[in-house]
């Protein structure tokens, strides 16, 4: 049963950009993402879920969840969005099929290579493969060369890309993670720092749905741009929590059973939970 939570119904004839609602949750269908990127980014709505994206029904569930219970979403994010009730660590642990910490930025290789390894042994599509590779090296990057280092608004990303100049801090071991049902892969990972400024993030994707990718690419050190552009047009919905910090969580999932081309043109759900006022207030 879904929580008793407002939930608004865009219809064909409203207009996404000048949309007028306070609900926290938007269902809609066949929305672009450009459009699913400005509901956030110009109305905050923090979750908008696609009729025509797998099961909607589960994504209104875990969208009540993270606005209700976010503990458990940053606690259990696989157990959450595969839909156990009543998640625990062992219910984590179990789904988890990939399930890393890194101690040390040359391990992000050796990870991917068993993540690729992992997704070929399971019988899945080699195009699938590619984007979870994709998805996952992004994610792991950013928690470990930005995440520990980035400035208040996040336009300054890291000291470095040079691995030789970064360590991780023990305590703060960033976890990479894989599961699945029937219908979908997760790729997630969460570091311990909760520096994601999420405002930034999403306008910097939509800025490349609305331009060519490639105008905004950054081409110095670090930057959340066309990395994350890729990792959320390469997925089907987009899961983040934050915690300012203490933890940020990112979660990709995936259609299975569905071709590269039709994985590309599934309309995209966005969920996001972040206590933005707090980087204003600091």
């Amino acid at each position: 049963m879904i929580p008793s939570l407002e939930i608004f119904e865009l219809t064909t004839a409203d207009d996404p950009s000048n949309l007028n609602t306070t609900a926290p949750i938007v269902v809609c269908d066949s929305l672009g993402s450009e459009y699913v990127l400005s509901l956030f980014s110009r109305s905050k709505i923090q979750h908008i879920i696609q009729k025509s994206n797998l099961n909607h029904q589960s994504e209104i569930q875990i969208s009540a969840t993270m606005l209700q219970s976010p503990d458990q979403f940053r606690q259990f994010p696989l157990s959450t969005i595969l839909g156990v009730h009543n998640p625990t660590s062992d219910s984590e642990a179990q789904l988890a099929e990939v399930n890393h910490q890194l101690s040390h930025p040359d391990e992000k290789s050796l990870v991917l290579d068993q993540i690729e390894k992992w997704v070929a042994e399971s019988n899945h599509q080699r195009s699938i493969a590619n984007d979870v590779r994709l998805i996952a090296d992004e994610l792991i990057s950013n928690s470990i060369f930005n995440a520990p280092y980035v400035d208040f608004e996040n336009s300054f990303s890291g000291p470095t890309r040079d691995k030789n100049k970064i360590s991780i801090d023990p305590a703060k071991k960033p976890r990479v993670f894989i599961g699945r049902d029937h219908d979908r892969l997760i790729v997630g990972c969460q570091d311990f720092y909760g520096t994601l400024n999420v405002n930034r993030v999403i306008e910097r994707i939509r800025i490349c749905y609305e331009s060519n990718p490639g105008q905004v690419m950054n081409f110095g050190t670090g930057g959340a741009g066309i990395g994350s552009f890729m990792v959320f047009d390469s997925c089907s919905s987009l899961y983040i929590a934050v915690e300012v910090g203490v933890s940020t969580t990112i979660c990709c999932a995936l259609p299975l059973k569905m071709s590269a081309v039709r994985r590309k043109k599934i309309p995209k759900n966005l969920h996001i939970s972040s206590e933005e006022s707090k980087w204003k207030q600091k």
